[in-house]
């Protein structure tokens, strides 16, 4: 009897193959600039208006492509991230910086739940 186990590598490139730790970084900084940007449009009035943006508790999942054409030291992965009251699926084009990964865009579908 022959058995075989197939071993699916988290990245296609083991040169750009972010950790979680750098995902959710990558994650948490995007999460600021989004809630900075919010908050700047809310706040055009009189009104005071705060906004906070969860962070992420938890990453799963991940699964990164080769690097994309003909920009150096950038790929798409995807990824689960579980929030306090959500779970995010995403698909994120991260670019590769000196010191840390940066997100560039993102496409995302929310699960609300407990």
């Amino acid at each position: 009897m022959l058995f075989l186990l197939a071993v699916v590598s988290r990245c296609a490139s083991p040169q750009l193959c972010p950790t979680d730790a750098e995902l959710i970084g990558a994650q948490r900084r995007w999460n600021n600039h989004i809630e900075l940007e919010v908050s700047q449009q809310a706040n055009t009035g009189d009104d005071i208006v705060l906004i906070m943006v969860h962070q992420p508790r938890r990453i799963s999942n991940v699964r990164c492509g080769n690097e994309l054409p003909g920009r150096a030291g950038t790929i798409n992965c995807s990824f689960v991230l579980r929030y306090p009251h959500s779970i995010h699926y995403q698909v994120s084009t991260l670019a590769r910086r000196p010191d840390d990964w940066e997100i560039i865009d993102t496409l995302l579908v929310q699960q609300d739940g407990d």
